[in-house]
């Protein structure tokens, strides 16, 4: 074959490749000759090569670049000497940096006007950034759209016919030409470059033909005289470069491949256009263009937007295109073959005369045939009747990103259900923001990956990869507060505990220790004082915590400030190495981020980050070692840059952030895109491959199409060319595309309801005109009675299945709708109930042997009567429920919280019951602790608790003073001892500074017991017969016990404890008291039964939970309550009654009236 350029259009991929597949085997290659093809995409390429290796058995010897790697391919063959320094210099990761370096200069400042001036006042870099970026992406557009523009600023004219951004964008063209080493001339001291607003109005002609070898020589008006220098005045200038680099016919032969494809590509710029004719004079060069047509004539490009409604709201750009290659190639001799194409994939004749097509491939074919249905055009063009069972094409609206997912897993296991010719390959799902959808995809489709694989393509590393995440969390800290939440974080990635040696089972223990150390942000008080400028207060800082924490290591636990430091120790453990590995990475951490504070030269950061990662990060899996070579390979691009851009000035932080963030995008994985299984990807241009189901979610208003917002100063904006890019152009096309590319299912989703109120959202335009299009050209055959009216159902009603908000939903179950169905075994049932829940624990164990035996501490037995549910968990189970209230807070308190005020007031009056020591200096002590406000604020506070507490203990001092008591008393063969705070000469005090609490009553009661036992034991030492419950709003006294009574009562305790070690003990707070209470107060008007079932249902009310006061109450709202208890009825457990009646009715008993 020789030279000379073909077009093939079909609307089938298919087609298109069998076209391809033809032409590579009928004039092969010879050996270790590359066959060239061109694709727009990463996953068409990939497609490509799986289905020329079904053809051939194998695809060898194929190179299938991008549109924009084609054309560097060919620069860096034309490129020799120093233009392959200017060709790097302006490469698009290269060109902002040299444009922030240009900027400093005053001359262009001078001319930029509004640009300068929007940067002038930018101490943290930012808007320079945002400056040079755009204008960095806007400079590379107009070298692919706009070439001729260049090439008349680098001549000198810069005729403001744009607007007024023209004149400074074209000065700074220029100099980025001069910065390069380029030959431009001036510009020309035209009027239009000194008076703008006198020609804005005139617009100068966009060029009527191909511009196939570039502006002829000496057309350009103001052009330079030429320089005494080996680089050519269009060295920077890509497009006209390799046109007349092409007029060369040797040098053609050493820059082109022996052939050239460009396959599946809806859509060219001019320029590569351009470029491809001129190459066609060289070599063969085949264009494989997904179009319905295969002319270009004015009349089909009429006929196209007057004859398919589909075409002609979605097709735009399909049509500019079309139009492109009949007014740039057509000059040229260009031949164009539209290739048959059949809409029965893998069906023969016979089965496709027995089986009517589906409304997908019916709608599919009257596209490809640019045909129009409707009742009113005729009998030729009738309207398609549906079939309510032909699920081909569905619309689902759905109340959130995660319910679109899980109707689409259940549409997907309804297809595998029905075909089992069907294959996870054949499925492909995608949605317009991958980083949105993908932690849902992950939660939904796991459900189902042990019979359904899936993979999510195109997640971006500082996603997919937790070291790149854990990277920019450090980065974000730098110029943050450094809250405990934040920095303790870091340590849940394997590869940071890795490199300071902790085990993720010590994390939640130094979680506890620092929130005891009242660590809440910032590092210290220099640190906070210059970076935020704050006062330089220590308080609450990482310094204060870790001061406490390695004193406490020291001292052991002290009660008092040592050094005017409060030590906090931990009695829980004696392993110190988890706390020094955290000191270590505290340390490596801080150091760190302290060097990322001042700007600095690319290069530094350069090192900067190496270091980072060196010290930070030890991999522990494939994907570590992956981020850490795509992170090592960022750090050598920056350097190159820096090099290549010459730019030595420091920048900020942010600035290389930023770089890093926009670099790595660039390395989107894409490993799971058609990789034999289910594949959620993005939705994006050029990217729909045929496959036999696709599903799109996410076809919302506020996300699809996207919507052009060019910047003030892009030119193109002010004055569009046919083939210029638009996103709002791009998404409708390929909306279009994914319509013709699904071959047997095409369902879309979108959130049509709020999770919050249920109220309507409306679709995407693009999915409302497609309702619109269907309702116009399909008929149900179907009629409704509207108001007294018989009307036809539109074809949306049978069309758009609109799904309830929860998948148990009783509208799945109850098939008033056949098209609601689900496949998830959970999402079948209604929301359970806390009875209809597993049982986390069906019967009894055997409990750690230390907590048996014949010793008993008091104290022992206290905490298990205080909450027998928490005591089974954590000391039987070992297993501590994490409430949300466990969370340390994240700033300095600015007023004492309630809780920490009753902290501190409870450890005064505990000091005082227990007869302690009270500190040296109670206002710094209290200051210690982290919970007081600093400054002024705090004295006020303090004083305000202390009186509060001191108020409170007088009345505790009127039974006398308080002391703390030991006892050693044997409870048949079980000796219990321990110490017993607050008796005084008339009664002991259990006194809590709080409203008054069941649980506080039966505390009262067990020192009760044991304090008469002690009594009967040892008579020489008097003890007081009573005990006094004083809390904020009652005082409580409990009559005095005889020594046998409390013998039997201390016995029962006792038993009690030991069946709670063995199962968990069904006594609760409220409920227990509420039975109690109901039934004393039911035997004195009915009979025994009645009176039981009357207290069972009250204990049932107080155990449930209760969220319509202020403060949720119920013994069920209990973290720990609730999973000792699921699955089961702890009131209807005979044990229940039976402590309920035993327990609390001989502590209402004693209580005096």
């Amino acid at each position: 074959m020789g030279p000379g350029l073909v077009v093939y259009t079909s609307c089938r991929l298919e087609t298109l490749l069998h076209a391809l597949a033809d032409h590579l085997a009928a004039a092969p290659l010879p050996p270790l000759r590359v066959d060239t093809i061109v694709v727009p995409s990463q996953g068409l390429a990939r497609w490509t090569k799986q289905q020329l290796a079904a053809r051939f058995g194998i695809a060898a010897s194929l190179d299938l670049p991008f549109p924009g790697a084609f054309v560097q391919q060919l620069e860096e063959r034309l490129a020799t000497g120093p233009l392959r320094a200017i060709q790097r210099a302006f490469q698009k990761d290269v060109l902002p940096f040299r444009l922030w370096r240009l900027l400093d200069d005053p001359a262009l400042r001078k001319v930029a006007g509004k640009a300068a001036a929007y940067v002038r006042q930018d101490p943290d870099q930012k808007k320079r950034l945002q400056l040079v970026t755009r204008l960095a992406s806007l400079f590379d557009d107009y070298q692919l759209y706009r070439p001729d523009l260049l090439e008349r600023w680098a001549a000198g004219d810069d005729a403001d016919e744009l607007g007024p951004h023209t004149p400074w964008q074209a000065a700074l063209w220029r100099a980025l030409l001069r910065d390069a080493g380029v030959p431009v001339a001036a510009a020309a001291a035209t009027p239009a470059a000194t008076t703008p607003t006198k020609a804005r109005g005139r617009r100068r002609a966009e060029p009527s033909g191909p511009l196939l070898f570039g502006p002829r020589d000496g057309a350009s008006p103001g052009a330079h005289e030429p320089a005494a220098s080996d680089v050519p005045t269009d060295a920077a200038h890509r497009f006209p470069r390799l046109l007349r680099a092409l007029r060369d016919p040797t040098t053609a032969r050493t820059l082109l491949p022996p052939r050239l494809s460009v396959f599946g590509a809806g859509t060219l710029p001019p320029a590569l256009l351009d470029l491809l004719a001129a190459c066609a004079q060289h070599i063969p060069v085949q264009l494989y263009v997904p179009m319905p047509t295969g002319e270009f004539s004015e009349d089909v490009h009429r006929r196209s937007t007057e004859h398919n409604a589909l075409f002609a709201r979605f097709g735009a750009e399909a049509r500019e295109f079309a139009k492109l290659l009949q007014d740039r190639l057509e000059p040229f001799g260009t031949s164009a073959e539209h290739l048959d194409e059949t809409f029965a994939e893998g069906r023969d004749d016979e089965a496709a005369a027995r089986t009517p097509p589906s409304l997908l491939q019916q709608l599919q074919r009257d596209v490809a045939d640019l045909r129009q249905r409707g009742a009113s055009l005729g009998p030729e063009a009738e309207p398609i009747r549906l079939d309510r069972d032909d699920a081909s094409l569905r619309v689902h609206s759905c109340h959130g990103p995660q319910r679109e997912l899980e109707v689409v897993r259940d549409q997907i296991l309804d297809a595998f259900d029905r075909d089992p010719t069907l294959e996870p390959h054949d499925v492909l799902v995608l949605v317009p923001d991958i980083e949105r959808y993908a932690p849902f995809a992950h939660a939904v489709f796991g459900t189902v990956a042990e019979y359904l694989p899936f993979h999510v393509a195109d997640k971006s590393p500082a996603s997919e990869l937790p070291l790149c995440a854990s990277l920019f969390a450090v980065l974000d800290l730098a110029h943050e507060r450094l809250e405990v939440h934040d920095v303790l974080h870091l340590l849940e990635n394997p590869a940071v505990q890795a490199r300071f040696q902790l085990r993720h089972g010590d994390l939640p223990a130094l979680r506890a220790r620092c929130e005891r150390a009242g660590i809440r942000w910032g590092r210290d008080g220099a640190q906070r004082a210059l970076q935020f400028q704050v006062p330089p207060f220590e308080e609450n800082s990482w310094a204060a915590g870790i001061e406490r924490l390695l004193l406490g290591v020291a001292t052991g636990p002290v009660d008092d400030l040592v050094h005017g430091v409060l030590p906090v120790a931990d009695v829980t453990s004696s392993r110190d190495e988890p706390l020094n590995r955290l000191l270590h990475f505290l340390q490596t951490l801080f150091d760190l981020l302290a060097g990322l504070q001042q700007p600095q030269p690319l290069p530094q950061w350069a090192s900067r980050l190496e270091e980072l990662l060196a010290a930070l990060f030890a991999p522990q899996d494939a994907d570590d070692e992956r981020a850490l070579a795509l992170l090592r390979a960022t750090c050598a691009d920056l350097r190159r840059i820096a090099d290549t851009a010459k730019l030595r000035e420091p920048l900020q932080r942010v600035v290389v952030q930023s770089w890093l963030a926009t670099s790595l995008q660039r390395h989107k994985s894409q490993r799971g895109f058609l990789a034999g299984a289910v594949t959620v990807a993005a939705l994006m241009p050029m990217r729909t491959v045929p496959v036999r189901q696709l599903y799109v979610c996410g076809l919302d208003d506020a996300s699809f199409p996207r919507r052009d917002r060019p910047a003030p100063f892009d030119l193109m904006a002010a004055q569009r060319r046919a083939g210029d890019r638009s996103v709002r152009l791009d998404d409708r096309q390929m909306f279009l595309d994914v319509l013709m590319a699904a071959r047997e299912r095409l369902h879309l989703t979108y959130v049509g309801r709020s999770q919050k109120d249920d109220s309507e959202c409306a679709p995407s335009v693009v999915l409302a005109e497609l309702l619109d299009f269907l309702d116009a050209t399909c008929t149900t055959g179907a009629t409704t009675t509207h108001k007294g009216k018989v009307q036809p159902v539109p074809a949306r009603e049978w069309l758009t299945v609109a799904h309830p908000l929860q998948p148990w939903s009783v509208r799945y179950r109850d098939r008033s709708d056949e098209r609601l169905f689900t496949f998830g075994r959970a999402d079948q049932q209604p929301l359970p109930r806390l009875d209809a829940e597993p049982a986390w624990c069906n019967g009894p164990v055997t409990p750690p042997a230390e907590l048996l035996g014949d010793e008993l501490p008091l104290q022992r037995l206290l905490d298990f009567w205080w909450h027998p549910s928490r005591f089974f968990l954590r000391e039987v189970a070992k297993v501590r429920v994490r409430d949300r209230d466990d969370d340390a807070p994240e700033h300095e308190p600015f007023l004492v919280a309630p809780l920490d005020r009753w902290r501190l007031q409870d450890e005064k009056i505990t000091r005082a019951l227990t007869a302690a020591a009270a500190p040296r200096d109670p206002e710094a002590h209290m200051r210690a602790t982290g919970l007081l406000p600093i400054g002024g604020r705090g004295s006020l506070t303090f004083h305000d608790v202390e009186l509060e507490a001191e108020t409170f203990l007088a009345k505790v001092r009127d039974y006398g003073q308080p002391e703390l008591r030991t006892i050693d008393v044997t409870v048949r063969g079980v000796r219990v001892f321990g110490e017993i705070p607050g008796v005084t000469a008339k009664a002991i005090v259990y006194g809590r500074l709080a409203r008054t609490k069941p649980k506080y009553r039966l505390r009262a009661l067990l020192l009760h017991v044991f304090a008469a036992l002690q009594r009967a034991a040892d008579p020489t030492r008097p003890w007081p017969e009573r005990t006094v419950v004083l809390t904020k709003d009652k005082l409580v006294t409990l009559a005095p016990l005889a020594p046998a009574e409390a013998a039997e009562f201390a016995h029962m305790l006792v038993m009690g404890y030991r069946e709670g070690l063995a199962q968990p003990l069904p006594v609760f707070e409220d409920a227990s008291e509420a039975f109690a209470k109901t039934l004393a107060a039911q035997r004195e008007k009915v009979d025994e039964d009645r009176a039981q079932r009357v207290a069972a249902r009250a204990a049932k009310t107080a155990f449930e939970p209760d969220l319509t006061g202020e403060f949720p109450t119920g013994d069920a709202i209990d973290p720990d309550v609730a999973l000792c208890w699921r699955g089961r009825d702890p009131i209807g457990d005979a044990r229940f009654l039976g402590w309920a009646s035993t327990l609390w009715g001989q502590l209402l008993a004693l209580e005096a009236p």
